[in-house]
């Protein structure tokens, strides 16, 4: 599991730094162009509509992640199966540290609605929900005790 151990902690750094560039992006809008109390926001539309909007991209990045794990527990080479999972991963991740920097520049520097930030929180949680771990790889993808010994044998290196 040593490998996997590698892998796993290799993810969770590019997790942390999509995490973390969330919360310094959210902290420095916060204090750089703070919303004035009592503004009062005449949207021509309601304000529902930034949800429906916020979860479009959510259910996507869900269903990409479904289905890139599903085809990477299919592929029999262990080597490629941690690079699809890593690069369905990596995706899966960017598109809601994305969502969530839209939803929060909209809400500090055009509407501060706060279905934004709920779209801001939604796309945080479900990053966090993503947290690579190498009990959550495993079982994933369907790793074996020989698709283990295979990876420790072989030592994990990135794919060029």
């Amino acid at each position: 599991m040593k490998g996997l151990n590698k892998f796993s902690a290799s993810l969770t750094l590019i997790h942390s730094a999509l995490m973390m560039g969330v919360c310094i992006m959210g902290i420095i809008l916060y204090f750089y162009m703070r919303p004035e109390e009592g503004t009062e926001v005449n949207l021509p539309f309601n304000e529902m509509l930034f949800l429906i909007l916020g979860i479009i991209p959510w259910m996507g990045s869900r269903f990409l992640y479904r289905s890139g794990i599903a085809k990477a527990a299919q592929e029999t080479d262990i080597m490629k199966k941690l690079s699809q999972f890593q690069s369905t991963f990596i995706i899966s991740n960017a598109i809601g540290e994305g969502m969530a920097l839209v939803s929060m520049v909209l809400y500090f520097a055009v509407f501060p609605v706060s279905a934004l930030l709920v779209v801001t929180l939604i796309s945080l949680v479900s990053m966090l929900l993503l947290r690579p771990s190498p009990n959550r790889i495993k079982k994933e993808l369907e790793l074996d005790e020989a698709d283990l010994q295979r990876l420790f044998k072989e030592g994990y290196q990135r794919p060029a």
